[in-house]
């Protein structure tokens, strides 16, 4: 065990806090733990970006689902009304038929009343004829409309689609690199690791499994841990200023005072 007064003083697992000595100048593991640190924050970004990325492009693509839904509603639509303008122009047929034939018969009734009778027979037929072309012509509208429209539609939709293309072509070389970026620095970290501190090493991990890159962090000459933005306690203060990096005696992080 190194005297009181050496640059470095021993480390202490069994207790809450672990020292890593940096009097004047950084002690070797406490920048063999930071240069871990650092890898960890380049690690958790590329990480966001992995996330992040697919989700944006998910946005896009429910887009043009969405998109592809509607048309094939609008499509649906059109087909229904072009059925019902059919079969409308089949009953306006028959109805005409039937007036035509109504008509014809007028000449052969032998009362005013028999006469008066087929008249009012003959009117209600115009007036089921004049509703049915109401009909028809209001479905026809909505029908040309459409039609007019679907091309349209269908190039905005395909236009959407080949941009979602590119779009997921782009994003699985994005990803395919962040991958490879992932794979170096775990290799990276896990080469550097080797050099520290196995003590160190074996406090940082275990704070690392639920701090992520955060299990290292600065603290304020004023005594604030950058971690949980917490004042320390005077002794855990005096100690980082002495040069030593000491748990947090809030979040339990590990805490340094920057050189």
């Amino acid at each position: 065990m190194r005297e009181r007064g050496s640059d470095i003083w021993p480390g202490r697992v069994s207790g809450r806090a672990f020292f890593i000595g940096v009097m004047g100048s950084m002690d070797n593991a406490l920048k063999e733990l930071l240069a871990l640190r650092d890898i960890d924050e380049n690690m958790a970004r590329i990480r966001k970006k992995l996330e992040d990325k697919p989700a944006r492009l998910g946005k896009q693509k429910r887009e043009v689902d969405t998109a592809e839904q509607d048309l094939e509603g609008v499509r649906d639509h059109v087909k229904q009304l072009q059925q019902i303008v059919d079969r409308k122009t089949v009953e306006l047929r028959a109805v005409e038929d039937d007036v035509q034939k109504l008509s014809g018969q007028l000449n052969t009734l032998k009362t005013n009343e028999e006469y008066q009778t087929m008249q009012r027979q003959i009117e209600a037929k115009k007036g089921e004829i004049s509703l049915i072309e109401d009909a028809v012509l209001e479905s026809m509208e909505v029908v040309e409309k459409a039609k007019v429209d679907l091309p349209d539609r269908k190039a905005r939709l395909d236009e959407e689609r080949d941009r979602l293309t590119g779009k997921e072509t782009e994003l699985a070389t994005e990803l395919d690199e962040l991958t490879k970026q992932m794979e170096a620095l775990e290799s990276d970290w896990q080469a550097k690791s080797h050099a520290v501190d196995p003590d160190a090493l074996t406090r940082y991990q275990t704070l690392r499994s639920s701090l992520g890159h955060t299990a290292l962090v600065a603290v304020s000459p004023e005594g604030i841990c950058q971690g949980c933005y917490t004042k320390v306690t005077s002794n855990i203060l005096n100690t980082a200023l002495a040069g030593r990096s000491i748990d947090c005696n809030n979040c339990h992080r590990l805490i340094y005072m920057l050189s």
